[in-house]
């Protein structure tokens, strides 16, 4: 850590701890000043806002009759009112403690903090009752409000990380605060909102609001990390979840809804409730142990808000059809009934809004059984193992609601994909498809956006599906190969019709272009020496000499291209005997150089009769194979080893050298290599097979078997 980076971290510490006793000194402060007015708050409930209508209280003026209905005497509903805003505000002031105690070092836990103080003391209507006649009381709670709503805003342009991102997002939240502070400092000017038009007022808090929104979002997509979007997902969750039940009740408590006491009171408490959520969510999203995935809460929310009006508007309807039909008041058997009728209808509802909800977020969970019946029902109809492939790829998609998902196999020594659906993204998760305790395949299947993992249900689902998948990939998997084998074995014959064409080019320029030349000069020099017989029998005898020289040269010639096509010694030794006079010739060179490499040979005495091929492809195997330790492997002793076993003849070549790595044996699995390619080659020509690995500790072995039973000696 550099000295910079030290004294800004210390300075920042000092920041963070001098915000925090500020925040414990305002708290202390307006929580003594709150608390310290609770009778006067009381007092002006029940002796005013129960007689005449007050601007701010919690329920509406009502007569005698309606209080003697209710059941309820106005000192009750006094004190149900009064305890239900001192513990709404306790509960506030608690959580804002728990903060400063438990996050007080972090600036978000401070920040957060004294918003709850904010908020718990001035929203309720304690404090605009109690201090209605109190100039300077009144205006302290102003600021606090204000301050409230600024602090609102920034730390929600700041969460999760504390830093504005987006930079320019600093910009509206100093805007906010001007324009929150301005309306407490000038009251009643111009400057005021509330002076301001319509259209020009909700253009501010719209631009504000998108601000934020994008903020937020872009926070989330590109910047977070998987805790700090947990983290954002909790916060939105509590928030959203209060203003929506803010926004309900406040509705409810419209006199054309409600007209007794006590039901304003109930809501009144519901709606403490529910704005409770957001300390909570504060709370455990910035202390953050052990936080816990939002997701099924969030579904659960979901579907009983729908069930709750589904089960609201039926009633409802219930109750009005019921009453116009028989012309009377709602009464207890009605209820009841109508209430029966909801209680029949609870279940079905629920659980298919619950399947509903569970899909929109995050796909079929809850209905394995169901996605195996549809993959199953697609299966049976008639089509490719690799469009049956895709059908699963496609239903594992749709189930999990991913954006890609893909099926792959090893194909010559390389990953290929057989099966997918979707676009392809970059983070993926990867499972092994099993079939038989063999792995045969890789599932891959790409994380929803801005997730970098999966929940233990999507792996249940995955597993219970990828399970299913193993036969059909099976197939799949043999389907490939038999056409990779194909395309393998067509290539091979269009390299041996080449290799044929090109040998036979060779040998014609070799015959056209030396050897017939070479022996119409050796018929012309001969017809000469025959003139000069008699006439010059010297010259003659010198030409004849020249003539000799030229005729064993082209025997020699002709020979090498004889041993091209099939080397003599076999023919003169056979298949051992060739490779050992050949493996002493290649050996005497090092031993001329002073250096020391032993090369042994282990075969039987005899073989069975071999195919022409066969002795000419094990004869170039070996030479190369035996070539190529001599100059690239370094080694001490190197073991050729001939065997014939179940119709196949078996060579193997050991070496004790510096050994291969990976990128040889690719290479030799693929094109280029000369050497190892042309024993690839030519071991797959005959139908054999051809490896290539390294040995413990060091070295490596080439492993080739051709069949030879397929292959019989032409007559």
């Amino acid at each position: 850590m550099s000295v910079s980076q030290s004294v800004f971290r210390k300075s920042n510490f000092h920041l963070v701890n001098i915000s925090r006793t500020l925040v414990i000194l305002f708290s202390i402060i307006t929580a003594s000043l709150y608390f310290s007015h609770i009778a006067d708050y009381y007092e002006a409930i029940r002796y005013n806002c129960f007689i005449q209508t007050c601007m701010y209280a919690p329920l509406p003026a009502f007569d005698d009759q309606t209080w003697v209905r209710s059941e309820l005497t106005m000192n009750t509903a006094a004190l149900l009112i009064v305890l239900n805003d001192l513990l709404f505000s306790m509960l506030y002031l608690l959580s804002a403690s728990v903060l400063l105690t438990k996050a007080g070092r972090e600036p978000m836990g401070v920040l957060a903090s004294f918003m709850l103080v904010c908020f718990g003391t001035t929203f309720p209507s304690f404090v605009k009752i109690a201090f209605a006649e109190d100039n300077w009381m009144s205006n302290w709670f102003e600021y606090v409000g204000a301050l409230g709503w600024v602090t609102f805003l920034v730390f929600f342009f700041l969460f999760p990380t504390g830093r504005f991102t987006p930079r320019w997002s600093l910009y509206p939240a100093l805007i906010w605060a001007c324009i929150e502070l301005s309306d407490i400092v000038f009251s009643g000017s111009w400057i005021d909102r509330e002076n301001w038009p319509y259209a020009l007022n909700a253009a501010s808090f719209v631009l504000e609001i998108g601000a934020l929104s994008y903020a937020m979002q872009y926070r989330y997509r590109v910047t977070s990390t998987t805790t700090e979007r947990l983290q954002t997902k909790w916060i939105l969750y509590g928030v959203t979840v209060s203003v929506i039940a803010f926004i309900i009740i406040s509705v409810l408590m419209d006199p054309v809804f409600i007209a007794s006491p006590l039901a304003y009171i109930i809501l009144n408490i519901l709606l403490h409730l529910f704005l409770l959520l957001v300390p909570l969510s504060l709370v455990l999203a910035i202390m953050r142990r052990r936080l816990w995935d939002i997701q099924p809460l969030v579904k659960r929310t979901f579907t009983y808000a729908i069930l709750s009006a589904v089960i609201i508007a039926g009633y409802a309807l219930i109750v009005t059809y019921i009453t116009q039909l028989f012309q009377t008041r709602v009464n207890f058997p009605i209820s009841l009934a109508s209430t029966a009728c909801i209680v029949l209808i609870f279940s079905p509802v629920k659980e298919q809004l619950q399947r509903w909800t569970n899909r929109i977020f995050k796909g079929r969970h809850d209905d394995p059984y169901g996605v195996l019946k549809e993959l199953r029902q697609h299966l049976v109809q008639p089509m490719s193992p690799d469009a049956m492939l895709c059908e699963v790829a496609q239903t594992v998609m749709s189930a999990l609601q991913l954006p890609y998902a893909a099926i792959s196999i090893q194909a010559q020594h390389q990953e290929s994909v057989i099966a997918f659906a979707g676009t392809q993204q970059q983070h993926v998760g990867r499972f092994p498809i099993i079939h038989q305790g063999e792995q045969i395949a890789v599932f891959i299947a790409a994380y929803r956006p801005h997730e970098n993992d999966f929940s233990s249900e999507d792996l249940e689902l995955l597993d219970v599906l990828i399970g299913h998948a193993g036969p059909i990939v099976r197939i799949a998997s043999m389907s490939v190969g038999m056409k990779l084998l194909m395309e393998e074995l067509q290539l091979s014959r269009q390299k041996l019709v080449m290799a044929r064409e090109e040998e036979r080019l060779h040998i014609r320029r070799n015959l056209h272009d030396d050897l017939a030349p070479r022996l119409a000069a050796l018929a012309l020099n001969a017809a000469t020496a025959e003139g000069f017989v008699k006439r010059d029998p010297d010259l003659a005898t010198e030409m004849l000499t020249d003539l000799r020289k030229v005729i064993r040269e082209t025997v020699s010639d002709i020979r090498s291209m004889v041993h091209d096509l099939r080397p003599s010694r076999l023919d003169e030794l056979g298949l051992i005997g060739a490779l050992n006079e050949n493996i002493n010739e290649m050996v005497k060179p090092i031993q001329q150089n002073e250096k020391f490499l032993s090369i042994s040979l282990d075969s039987p005495n005899t073989l069975p009769r071999l195919a022409a091929a066969v002795e000419v492809a094990a004869y170039r195997i070996v030479t190369e194979a035996v070539v190529n330790v001599i100059r690239h492997a370094d080694a001490n002793h190197c073991q050729v080893q001939i065997t014939v076993d179940a119709g196949m003849l078996q060579i193997e070549v050991i070496d004790d050298g510096i050994g291969i790595d990976k990128n040889m044996k690719m290479k030799t699995a693929g094109v280029g290599g000369i050497g190892l390619q042309s024993i690839r080659e030519r071991a797959i020509e005959l139908g054999g097979t051809y490896s290539l690995e390294a040995i413990s500790p060091h070295g490596t072995r080439i492993y080739v078997v051709i069949p030879i039973n397929g292959l019989k000696e032409p007559k």
